[in-house]
């Protein structure tokens, strides 16, 4: 059964879509939507990245997702061999396999409906409870902006918290993983790293690159650890 590939034209861009019908079959995927984006994506114009799903219009998909863009591919195609392609396809597929996305974004939606149901609870408190008896609507209003804000911090700070000290430990933790899944499947090192060094060096070129998060020389390391001649 053949692999279904959707949103890249093979006839535009054959190279990146072989290698994605290539490593689809080593993970054994058989269905992909390629979420292309034309100039950027979040502000990054080289990304490749992984996601749970895609939103057309109003509707959400939740399929195996790539999401990239025109220069990402174009970069791609014209500076890398088909190994080093298939290796960070790879590397992606390694983030979609382990549902890394998923995992790195609960907590963050956790803290939010809990900051809104908190919300929603406390108003309901206020103009439920107390709207018939001891208020005017003006103080109800009043009582619901400043509780508001006195419940605000104590959501925000545990979600700033997480950003800045757990959020880079565990994603550098899902990168060498999705590094690992690449070395596993692919079984090609040397490819793999000269892609994350081309790769990464296309990104710091654009302002994108983020030592914190994707330290290039840990990365390199651990595939060497990693043993796969």
């Amino acid at each position: 059964m053949a692999n279904k590939i959707i949103g890249v034209d093979t006839n535009k861009y054959p190279r990146f879509y072989k290698s994605i019908d290539r490593v689809m079959t080593l993970y054994h995927f058989n269905k992909l939507f390629v979420y292309l984006h034309n100039e950027s994506y979040g502000g990054h114009k080289i990304l490749l990245g992984a996601t749970p799903g895609y939103t057309k219009g109003w509707k959400t998909t939740f399929t195996k997702t790539i999401v990239t863009t025109k220069p990402t591919i174009e970069f791609i195609e014209n500076n890398l061999s088909d190994d080093e392609i298939d290796c960070l396809i790879g590397h992606e597929f390694g983030h979609i396999k382990n549902h890394d996305m998923i995992k790195l974004k609960t907590p963050i939606l956790i803290m939010i409906l809990s900051w809104g149901a908190g919300t929603i609870a406390l108003i309901h408190y206020f103009y439920v409870i107390h709207f018939w008896t001891d208020y005017a609507i003006a103080d109800l209003f009043m009582i619901c902006v400043t509780t508001y804000i006195l419940y605000l911090p104590l959501v925000s700070a545990p979600k700033t918290l997480y950003k800045l000290y757990i959020l880079p430990k565990f994603t550098l933790k899902c990168e060498k993983q999705a590094d690992i899944e690449s070395l596993h499947h692919i079984k090609k090192p040397d490819s793999l790293k000269s892609a994350l060094i081309k790769y990464i060096e296309k990104m710091s070129a654009t302002n994108q690159y983020t030592k914190l998060l994707f330290p290039l020389e840990l990365r390199l390391k651990r595939i060497d650890d990693y043993g796969i001649k």
